[in-house]
């Protein structure tokens, strides 16, 4: 088609005045947008000429986008393999009139339509060409759409232009070819076209589109319309010669009548005489055949006797001539002989039937059972390609090698069949799913199927507080040391182990090697060596270190590298904010906040905002220590309080020192602000961080006050002793079960649909809301639909697990080892704990029927694998599934590593809608028949002129 600049003038006015009633509006509307057909037709085939649309200035002209339509070739690559996956998209934009009564008409894919309260109708037909047409003498079924895509905007007052866009008319026609045929995307582009499926989506004329399709086809595909989503889906429209276009092996030498493996049968020979043969001109002596892999059994052919014409198919054994011509080799043939030992059969002919260049000889033998007496050809026990030679005349250089091709017993045909030793009730003779194992994810064989969560068990066992109602109102000031210990500002190699004595054989050292000093060891990564330094000292030598000629006997500790400081990653302010959670500025509490060093500052006083002092909470390190000063700010806010009930928690990693010689001094100030605390009533609960606490300090502080002294060796673990000083304080802490949110997804054939319960026994909805799924208050699975895909998409799984920063409890309580625990559920969430998809094998697992059940390591709280499975789901240790059903179990990281978390999910496909690739036809398997189909957009701008 050629494509020429042209201009398109749209005049607007005096399409109808407004004494018309809205009817006769309506009618001219239609009239004026036939006309508008026409012209952009015709601008479409030619590339110019001109319009004039007259319109109301006050009616509404606009252009408008309205739906898309999707085309989907079905067919079949130059290897020979079955392609549905190739799709395009065509933007359906409107040229659209609108009255004050919602009536709209409209110029929409070539065609006209109109909406009123009755629905929509077709006034008319759009751009599309569906027709038998002969080609070289065979029928063809062929395509043809070309449509003007507009965009723009129309002025009503005045003229508007509309040109062809020559550009984007050319790129995005070689964009669709390319789609189309699956050219570009490295799987084998479609050469011999089979069918096609049309999909009308969100287009506001949708049930007109319905109704053309269903005229305008005929029998021919399977029109349905969703009402629901405005969609119109056409399926299975044939293209091509005959219909579906099957593809034959190009090396199938020999074919089994009846394929199925083990059947008894006949086999027919297809041999197609070449000139390099080396036997045209020559008369036909013999046929020897012979079943190289000793799978087929002639036996029953063996010793049948001299009626050698029966155990041939004589309406089959001809040869075929090139000009047409037969000869029936049922009159020429002499006599037969079997060798089961070497698995051949030799036919010998009378010696008088010529064989000439392109001839085609045909021979089928065996089970024709002709009074019971003829011999049959058993097949190979199992599916699969079984390879066999053939000599004419016993001449070396006719021999041919070839296939002969067993199938399963599913019914699909052999040329169509793409899982040959599976019988499979899905797509093309496959199982209705199986596992792609490169991707890790399941490929579907079929259009719909169930989703069903069989079950999350993702939680942490911990202790939490449980809010009080009837207590006094609490002040709590919280004292952080700041000093330079907690965070030193580098980074470096710090040991996490205690040190063992190795001997230095036993350790597996980075390199080692011989210089003129003696012999150098380097340290491996993930390990410190300390060795005797002299003097009685000692050297610590950390990974990538060289030790010269070390003892034989060393010390040895686990290393991993990283900041330096009691507390670098501030996990003492997540500790702080926690127990800031527990409190209930409703009932009275506030909360405070103090840092210090050699100096104290408040930061923040007591406030009954808990939010905004937890805002404020927050982690310096800089210079020394002075308890004193801390515990002196914190009782000074606390002086002036009216509440009864008031506490500090104080926390410190290391002894009082601002200089050399004040240890001393500082500690008996600590002792009398401690004093002063306890005069006042104000309870200090103290904790040391790490090896270089004051432990004997802190201590007699809390004894003075009536508080507490928690140890902690690493900053990790003061969330849970901040959490357990509030449970004191707030009066009251219980063993928990804490199920985290839990957010899962599923990705079908590159769309994401996002899982929400409360959606179940739904479809899923790509663009719906997730919701959590980790509900231990829900009975039961939870199911949902999938429709409407496309076969050989994948599938696979993704889920994202939270952290909570409150609970809620369910009600539910479990008991263990003589404690009773409640099972609460996230009330505000604070960061993902894990994140797994089917990028990790070890995280996204599928399993089919007949493998293993998985061992998970399971807390006390969580039920087995076999407990989270039906009963008919698994047996003896193994998963007991039908072809049609796959379970997937995804596990993620837990907080404290002590058990699996994990999800289960099984699929069910739907069986029984499969296509085995359609009828065999006798085209040429190397026909290229791409021109059976022609989708042409066109591309015109519209816009004001001048």
């Amino acid at each position: 088609m050629v494509l020429l600049g042209a201009t398109l003038i749209f005049l607007i006015g005096g399409m109808a005045t407004e004494q018309i009633e809205q009817e006769n509006e309506v009618q001219s509307a239609e009239m004026s947008m036939q006309e508008v057909r026409s012209d952009i037709a015709s601008l479409s085939s030619r590339g110019e000429g001109s319009t004039e649309l007259r319109m109301n200035a006050d009616d509404e002209v606009s252009i408008v986008a309205d739906g898309e339509m999707t085309f989907t070739i079905h067919g079949w690559t130059e290897t020979g393999t079955y392609r549905d996956d190739c799709t395009t998209n065509l933007a359906l934009n409107s040229f659209e009139y609108e009255n004050d009564n919602g009536e709209r008409v409209a110029y929409q894919g070539g065609g006209v339509w109109k909406q009123t309260n009755g629905g929509s109708t077709m006034v008319s037909p759009p751009s599309i060409s569906y027709r038998s047409e002969r080609i070289d003498g065979d029928t063809y079924r062929t395509f043809d759409f070309s449509v003007a895509n507009l965009t723009g905007r129309i002025d009503n007052s005045g003229e508007t232009t509309a040109a062809v866009n020559k550009t984007w008319t050319r790129e995005r026609q070689e964009t669709i070819t390319n789609e189309m045929f699956c050219r570009d995307d490295g799987n084998g582009n479609v050469t011999r076209v089979r069918s096609l499926q049309i999909t009308v989506e969100n287009s506001t004329y949708y049930d007109a589109w319905g109704r053309y399709f269903e005229t305008k086809m005929g029998d021919s595909g399977n029109v349905t319309v969703y009402d629901g989503n405005q969609t119109v889906v056409v399926r299975d429209l044939p293209l091509g010669k005959g219909g579906p276009i099957g593809v034959p092996g190009h090396d199938d030498l020999l074919v089994a009548v009846n394929n199925t493996a083990g059947a008894d049968t006949s086999h027919k020979l297809t041999f197609g005489v070449k000139e390099s043969d080396g036997i045209t001109g020559d008369t036909l002596e013999g046929i020897k055949i012979k079943y190289e892999d000793g799978e087929t059994d002639l036996a029953d052919l063996e010793g049948k006797g001299p009626g050698v014409r029966g155990h041939i198919n004589q309406n089959r054994s001809k040869i075929y001539r090139a000009d047409g011509g037969t000869v029936d080799l049922k009159n020429h043939i002499d006599s037969y002989s079997v060798d089961t030992s070497d698995n051949t059969i030799e036919f010998q002919f009378d010696d008088s039937v010529q064989i000439n260049a392109n001839d085609t000889i045909a021979l089928e033998f065996g089970s024709q059972n002709r009074n019971g007496k003829d011999g049959k050809v058993t097949n190979p026990g199992s599916a699969g390609n079984y390879n066999a030679t053939v000599k004419l005349n016993d001449d070396d250089d006719s021999k041919r090698t070839g296939y002969l091709r067993i199938g399963d017993d599913d019914g699909v045909p052999e040329y169509a069949d793409e899982c040959p030793n599976v019988d499979g009730e899905g797509r093309n003779g496959c199982g209705v799913i199986s596992e792609d194992e490169d991707e890790n994810a399941l490929r579907l064989n079929s259009s719909s199927g169930t989703i069903e969560l069989l079950g999350t068990e993702i939680a942490e066992e911990r202790t939490v507080n449980k809010s009080i109602g009837e207590r006094p109102p609490l002040d709590v000031m919280f004292v952080l040391d700041k000093s330079g210990s907690m965070d030193q500002g580098y980074s470096a190699w710090q040991g996490t182990s205690n040190w063992t004595e190795t001997a230095r054989s036993d350790i597996e050292w980075e390199s080692i090697s011989k210089d003129y000093w003696g012999t150098k060891y380097t340290v491996p990564d993930g390990i410190q060596v300390r060795t005797d330094g002299g003097w009685g000292g000692s050297m610590t030598y950390s990974p990538g270190d060289e030790i010269t000629d070390p003892d034989s006997t060393v010390e040895v500790r686990d290393a991993e590298y990283g900041p330096v400081g009691s507390d670098p990653n501030e996990r003492r302010v997540d500790a702080t904010r926690s127990f800031i959670d527990a409190l209930n500025s409703s009932a009275g509490d506030r909360a405070g906040f103090v840092e210090f060093n050699t100096e104290a500052e408040t930061v923040v006083g007591l406030h009954h905002d808990l939010g905004y002092v937890k805002g404020e909470v927050r982690g310096r390190a800089n210079s020394g220590t002075d308890i004193g000063s801390g515990i002196e700010q914190s009782v000074s806010e606390l002086e002036s309080s009216s509440n009864d009930d008031q506490v500090v928690v104080l926390l410190s990693d290391g002894k009082n020192n601002e200089g050399s010689g004040t240890e001393g001094p500082l500690n008996r100030k600590t002792l009398r602000k401690a004093d002063n605390a306890a005069d006042e009533n104000i309870t200090i609960y103290t904790i040391g961080l790490g090896d270089g606490a004051n432990e004997t300090l802190l201590k007699q502080v809390s004894n003075k006050t009536d508080g507490e002294y928690h140890y902690v060796d690493e900053a990790s673990n003061l969330e849970e002793i901040f959490d357990q000083i509030a449970g004191n304080v707030t009066q009251d802490r219980v063993r928990a079960v804490e199920h985290k949110t839990v957010e899962t997804e599923v990705q079908i054939g590159g769309k994401t649909y996002s899982l929400d319960p409360s959606a179940a026994d739904g479809p899923v909805d790509p663009d719906g809301p997730g919701g959590a799924i980790n509900d231990p208050t829900r009975s039961g699975s939870v199911k949902f639909r999938v429709d409407n895909l496309s076969v050989g998409s994948l599938l696979s799984f993704s889920a994202r697990s939270v952290d909570c920063t409150n609970g809620t409890d369910t009600g539910l309580e479990s008991d263990h080892n003589g404690d009773t625990y409640a099972h609460t559920t996230c009330n505000g969430t604070s960061g993902t704990i894990d994140d797994v998809d089917n990028s990790s094998k070890s995280d996204h697992q599928i399993y089919t029927d007949g493998e293993d059940l998985p061992t998970l390591s399971t807390a006390w709280w969580q039920p087995d694998i076999e407990s989270i499975l039906d009963d008919d789901h698994h047996s003896g240790g193994e998963f007991d599934l039908g072809d049609d059903q796959a379970i997937i179990v995804m596990e993620l990281d837990n907080p404290n590593a002590s058990h699996t978390d994990y999800t289960v999910f099984l699929y069910d496909a739907d069986a029984g809608d499969r296509s085995n690739g359609g009828s065999n036809s006798n085209a040429n398997p190397d026909d290229d028949n791409q021109y059976v189909i022609d989708i042409s957009p066109i591309q015109v701008d519209v816009g004001d002129d001048g």
